[in-house]
């Protein structure tokens, strides 16, 4: 009988036609884990988009393998193998085994071992289970002693591979961890592989995904393409594709840097130019569009490095000479552009040279993406679900974005719900314009699906709100708290934090649907087109009835796809929502007519200029009215303001970037209903807030950013109030806090940051006693221009959240958790109450303060004070400060410290006290800069310290940046001569990134005996070496034998350095290479090394470092200005005596080489690897 395989053939991560191979994944392992472990660790790999093949029989043990399976073997890059007790029993496991080793050694095949529940030593030695399996087999005499010692070799070379040992792990994180450093491995080998976007992204990758982009990086890659043009329908990821080419672009160094922005159907070349030059860090000081053009295209021409602009989102032919960017025949060659469009004919009226499509999924790509979106299992999910999940599938017709939102909407959703979605997609009744494809139909009609089956109704009023939104703007969290609020959408809730988090909450879920997207900062998102345009539908129906008129504008913020915008337009169309949103790219200056304007609920103006506002608004059922970044006049008639009866049920008023605001100062007082109101960055002038005593439930009040100049005391009137916002308010100068602020009972939010507060504290110390008795207040920013103005009960016991500023601004206007800034001050006593809570704390200046807690006489801080709670510490400028803690720390000291950054503390010697490094647990991020006197980052231990810590306590675990510049004194990072030894075994075992700067009397990095290798920097991926003159060598050889991650290591500016590896004649003699005792690995991770201007290099690499395997992965090599290079590999010999023969790693892809009139040695790329003698080299040299 035929045996049979199963080949799950996932998209997959590269282009078919560069692959060489026809799976990722060849994965081996003995049946007593296939349907446990095996099992999750392959539908791991499937989901994460990695091609594995698994043998689907249950392993019944022939003679011989199989030609599939040796097949299988040959025609994969790599293969995991699962090690567990039962695997050495297996005469079939260990005859794949030795195919595997045989692929390792003839073509380099990858070889992963997993140690399941087994261990490592047992199969390399076999003993103990192993041992008896080898003995059966013996027994059995079914193999010969021959096949036999084959096996016990191949045991011993894989068990010298780094692999993974479950032992004391949980499986979910074990396989986690696995199927990350597969992917990551996988995407390195097959840098075009990256292009495209894994499933847990909501983009599965593609055969179409593949194909442009390759194209792309082609074209870009060729100097006769100067645009490309990308074009696909909407929501089928061309933005997602465009992002992922940029990054390759910047990180493969096509380009030296990658713009992006988004154009939108209306352009607005103002935007465009200040979106490309805040990109570029360059300073456009002209202020009209002409003047910023001649400024940004001169700035482009004169840039030094290559530049890549992406415009994405173009809806028609843009003007890029009105825009700054040079296309002439004199076209600089070093910026090209790359857009993204719905129509193959803007791609030709941009003059694209090189025009690209980008297709729909297919159906096997479509399922792959909506089984992973719905975190369904072909094996294991019920067949009444799966038969659903394929109608739906079919309906989505291939488009990501449909596939994504109904896929994640649906997860772990019961039968009946999965029925019903479908009832639902086959009886929708979208709108079928004519200008609409029937994909672009059926997007709309899955996304309005998507909507329908989101779980809460306060979900849905919020998704709505953000259609309120122009296409592509980015959408401030924070605001829609404050809108959702004044809509009472969250009536459950107590607190306008309370609702904060709810919102937050919903945010993320409209997220994790695809209905929103995230925009690079955790308080913005925004919202793709298609969807608006749904969502607008959505609200302009009768029960929304919202009005949105509106051009594009704005920044980097959260957004909302223009797909599911234009569903959110079509749902607030609907009777139940009566929201109206009018997209004008014409500018109208006239007010909507619209018909049954009784029922509207929301009308949202965006960028719209207004005359005429009509004196009789008749809008009863209004609660929500915003206008934003426009400009009212008079009509020259008879209008002299805005009238409010006609809209007196409005709960919700936005004023935003507004000129003409007097034409509303009359009709506010009459707005008895509105619980919102915010005139933010209104040009006020004059005109005052005047009659605010009539809003009796008006519960949020923001003047943020406006040219007010004086509160009035009927502010104090508004006894509902409970958030007062007058944060940028720079012209603040008069108001009295007791009747404007100290009347307030209900106050439960004050944002008064970057405003004149601190100047009328000055003349008034008074006023901040009078925040300290606001009975709710439960989030407070403000500054405090003085520490001395700051009394002496500064408590504020209920605060929550707050950001403080003593001395200075505060750099957070709308915190997120505790902040307190001080500058300046002679004494921290004044804010003890705060730091048990505060979670950032900087401190400036602070005068004669020697530690941030003193254990001893308690100068500054009590001991009681651990700051438990801190996460970040940053100090600055304070030259008497020595230590964290002096003396014993109190119990749970910074026990949550996550990041430490210390400047210009010129008293610091040590970074951790003994003491205190133990409680460090958290600590991710450290940054130590211009402190003078420093001398140790670990403070010596005494014997009595190292007492304290046993041989496994691990120091610093989560360390995972450290960087150190401008510390003169410093003379080596980690000196295990002057640290009690048992300590250092674990120490800083997760540092990824490493980088020294200007240490100009640091010698060594790492001195004496090398510590436990497999707990110390064990993870370290990047090594930047900068400036440190007098550094002779990086480590000792023993040192970079540990290394076993390290990726990409810089140094410039080193010019006593000889050596990077010191070879120490003890270890060498340890790695004298025999059949026994095969060398270790070193280095093998190593993709990118650049060096520069280090004048005294003699070598790169000590030959000593390895045989054959040197360097693997290394794929960038850049050396300049190395006067005295002699050779890249410093020269050995071979047992036999001869020189050793030096070989190109095959992975080797960019060479760069300048400046070296001392070398004797070079490598050259030749056919496949290399071998050189040193007459091609020179004859190389000298062509």
């Amino acid at each position: 009988m035929m045996r049979k395989f199963s080949v799950f053939s996932s998209p997959s991560p590269s282009p078919s036609h560069q692959r060489k191979f026809k799976f990722h994944i060849f994965l081996s392992f003995c049946g007593d884990t296939r349907t446990g472990f095996t099992d999750h660790l392959y539908s791991a790999l499937i989901k994460k988009g990695i091609e594995t093949f698994r043998d689907e029989e249950s392993l019944e043990k022939g003679e011989e393998l199989t030609p599939e399976l040796l097949r299988a073997i040959r025609e994969s890059w790599a293969s995991i193998i699962v090690f567990s007790e039962g695997y050495a029993s297996s005469r079939w496991c260990l005859k794949e085994l030795a195919e595997i080793i045989k692929q390792r050694k003839e073509r380099g095949l990858g070889v992963y071992p997993i140690f399941y529940d087994v261990d490592p030593s047992h199969l390399r030695n076999q003993t103990n289970k192993v041992g008896e399996a080898f003995k059966n087999h013996e027994t059995n005499k079914k193999s010969s002693k021959e096949e036999m010692q084959n096996w016990r070799r191949a045991l011993q070379d894989v068990t010298q591979i780094i692999g993974w040992d479950k032992k004391y792990q949980h499986e979910a994180k074990f396989l986690g961890d696995i199927v990350e450093e597969i992917s990551k491995s996988i995407s390195k080998e097959y840098p075009a592989e990256s292009l495209s976007l894994l499933p847990s992204k909501g983009i599965m990758p593609s055969k179409s995904a593949e194909l442009a982009g390759g194209q792309i990086m082609e074209a870009l890659k060729d100097d006769g393409v100067n645009i490309i043009g990308l074009w696909g329908m909407g929501g089928v990821g061309k933005t997602t594709l465009v992002k992922e080419v940029g990054r390759q672009a910047k990180e493969s160094k096509l380009f030296g840097e990658v713009v992006i922005v988004t154009v939108s159907q209306n352009p607005n070349i103002g935007k465009l130019q200040k979106e490309i030059a805040e990109s570029l860090k360059l300073t456009l000081s002209n202020t009209t569009d002409v003047g910023r053009r001649e400024q940004l295209c001169a700035a482009l021409l004169q840039k030094g490095e290559s530049i890549l602009i992406i415009l994405d989102d173009l809806w028609k032919k843009l003007d890029l000479k009105a825009v700054g960017i040079p296309v002439d025949e004199h076209h600089h060659k070093g910026c090209k552009i790359l857009l993204t469009t719905r129509s193959q004919q803007v791609c030709s009226l941009m003059g694209s040279g090189q025009v690209v499509r980008l297709d729909v999924l297919d159906k096997d790509e479509a399922w792959q993406l909506f089984i992973s979106c719905a975190e369904l299992d072909d094996h294991i999910t019920p067949f009444e679900i799966l038969k659903v999940a394929n109608e739906i599938v079919e309906e989505c017709k291939g488009l990501p974005i449909a596939l994504s939102a109904l896929g994640k909407v649906l997860k772990n959703a019961e039968p009946n719900k999965w029925r019903e979605a479908i009832r639902s997609l086959k009886s929708s009744k979208w709108p079928k314009f004519q200008s609409v494809s029937e994909y672009d139909n059926n997007a709309y009609k899955c996304l309005k699906v998507s909507y329908d089956f989101l779980s809460h109704e306060e979900t849905k009023k919020c998704f709505l709100l953000c259609s309120l939104y122009p296409e592509d703007y980015p959408i401030p969290v924070e605001e829609l708290v404050r809108h959702a609020w004044g809509l009472e959408l969250f009536q459950d809730m107590k607190s306008i934090q309370e609702a904060r988090h709810a919102v937050y909450a919903v945010v993320d879920e409209l997220k994790a649907c695809s209905l929103l997207s995230g925009d690079g900062q955790e308080k913005l998102v925004k919202m793709h087109d298609k969807v608006h345009d749904v969502a607008l539908w959505i609200g302009f129906q009768k029960e929304n009835h919202f009005v949105i008129k509106s051009e594009s504008s704005g920044a980097k913020w959260v957004k909302m796809h223009d797909m599911v915008r234009d569903v959110a337009l079509w749902i607030g169309s609907q009777k139940e929502n009566h929201f109206v949103i009018k997209s004008e790219s014409s500018g109208t200056k006239e007010w909507p007519t619209i018909e049954n304007s009784e029922h509207f609920t929301a009308i949202s103006f965006m960028a719209c200029k207004q005359i005429g506002i009509p004196e009789g608004l008749q809008y009863p059922a209004l609660e929500s009215l915003s206008f934003r970044a426009g400009v009212w006049e008079r009509d020259g008639k008879e209008t002299t303001g805005v009238s409010a009866e006609g809209i007196k049920s409005l709960k919700v008023l936005n004023l935003l970037s507004m000129k003409g605001y007097f034409l509303w100062n009359n009709a506010i007082q009459f707005l008895t209903n509105l619980r919102s109101l915010r005139v933010e960055n209104c040009r006020l002038h004059n005109y005052g807030i005047s009659s605010l005593q009539n809003l009796k439930k008006l519960e949020i009040l923001s003047f943020s950013g406006s040219d007010i100049e004086f509160l009035r005391n009927e502010v104090g009137l508004l006894k509902s109030l409970r958030l007062l916002d007058y944060s940028r308010c720079f012209g603040l100068n008069t108001f009295d806090p007791n009747f404007v602020i100290g009347r307030l009972s209900q106050l439960e939010e004050l944002y008064l940051g970057k405003s004149r507060f601190q100047s009328l504290v000055a003349k008034n110390a008074r006023c901040l006693e009078v925040l300290n008795k606001l009975p709710r207040l439960t989030i407070l920013v403000l500054e405090v221009g003085d520490s001395k103005h700051v009394p002496k009960d500064f408590v504020f016991p209920k605060l929550q959240n707050y950001s403080i500023g003593i001395g200075d601004d505060t750099d957070e206007i709308y915190p997120s958790r505790p902040y307190l800034k001080i500058k300046k001050t002679d004494s921290l006593h004044a804010f003890q109450n705060l730091f048990e809570v505060v979670e950032v704390l900087e401190l400036h200046s602070i005068e004669n303060c020697q530690s941030l807690v003193d254990a001893r006489n308690s100068q500054h801080v009590p001991v009681p004070v651990t700051f438990s709670n801190l996460s970040v510490l940053k100090i600055e400028g304070m030259d008497c400060f020595r230590e964290l803690c002096n003396g014993p720390p109190p119990t749970g000291f910074l026990k949550k410290l996550e990041t430490l950054e210390i400047t210009r503390c010129g008293s610091l010697k040590s970074v951790f006290p003994a003491s205190v490094t133990k409680n460090l647990e958290q600590l991710k991020s450290v940054k130590i800069f211009a402190c003078d006197m420093l001398e140790q980052i670990i403070e010596e231990m005494q014997v009595s310290d190292g007492a304290m810590l046993s041989a496994n306590t691990h120091l610093l675990p989560n360390l995972e940046t450290l960087t150190i510049g401008d510390c003169a004194k410093l003379e080596c990072l980690i000196d295990t001569r002057k640290q009690h030894l048992p300590a250092m075994e674990f120490l800083m075992s997760n540092l990824e990134v490493l980088e020294l700067t200007g240490m100009t009397n640091l010698k060594f990095l790492f001195n004496g005996e090398c510590p436990n290798p497999k707990g110390f920097l064990q993870k370290l991926q990047t090594l930047e070496i900068r400036g440190c003159s007098s550094m002779t060598c990086l480590f000792p050889l023993s040192f970079a034998h540990i290394l076993l991650q390290l990726k990409k290591l810089v140094i410039e500016d080193c010019h006593m350095l000889k050596r990077l590896v010191m070879e120490e004649d003890i270890f060498i003699e340890m790695l004298s290479i025999s059949d026994n005792h095969p060398r270790p690995t070193c280095l093998q991770e190593l993709e990118q090394v650049e060096i520069r201007r280090c004048s005294k290099l003699e070598y790169v690499f000590p030959s000593s470092l390895g045989g054959d395997d040197l360097l693997p992965r290394l794929t960038h090599l850049e050396l300049e200005d190395l006067n005295e290079l002699k050779q890249v590999i410093a020269p050995g010999q071979g047992r036999d005596g001869n020189d050793v023969c030096l070989q190109l790693p095959l992975s080797l892809k960019t060479i760069k080489l300048s400046g070296f009139p001392k070398l004797t040695v070079s490598w050259t790329p030749l056919d496949g690897g290399m071998h050189l003698n040193k007459s091609r080299i020179q004859q190389q040299l000298t062509k």
